[in-house]
């Protein structure tokens, strides 16, 4: 969760843009999100949907439900697939920019959402072997 949080603090990506500092701040993405579908962007939503999965799996966990890992496991590769995506919407007009950088603030949600994964999945075979 400190990794999460301290991701909000961060730009998430920088785009090419008119301004040479358009970036992307990480706490507008993260509480704002759900309304990517309302402008057309389903595929932004799709992977901002880790983000509810990962608070799922964490709840699922703490009740000690094997489902947890599979959830957080999702969130990851949700998240991991944002890397891939070459353009993502920027105005309301459906109008796309070119992702010039990932920065500091994407890389620390995805790790929270790997250290999760991680952390689950030592969980279970420690339990398991108990």
């Amino acid at each position: 969760m400190t990794l999460l949080i301290s991701s909000l603090f961060y730009p998430a990506f920088y785009i090419v843009g008119d301004n040479p500092n358009s970036w992307s701040e990480s706490w507008l993405l993260f509480f704002f999100g759900w309304t990517f579908p309302l402008g057309g962007a389903f595929l932004p939503f799709l992977i901002w949907c880790a983000n509810p999965i990962y608070i799922f799996s964490i709840i699922l966990t703490l009740k000690g439900k094997i489902k947890g890992l599979y959830f957080s496991l999702t969130a990851s590769i949700l998240g991991i697939s944002f890397s891939l995506m070459e353009t993502v919407m920027t105005s309301e007009s459906g109008g796309t920019s070119r992702i010039k950088s990932l920065e500091l603030g994407y890389k620390l949600w995805v790790s929270s959402l790997i250290v999760l994964t991680i952390g689950i999945g030592i969980n279970e075979l420690i339990l398991k072997r108990k």
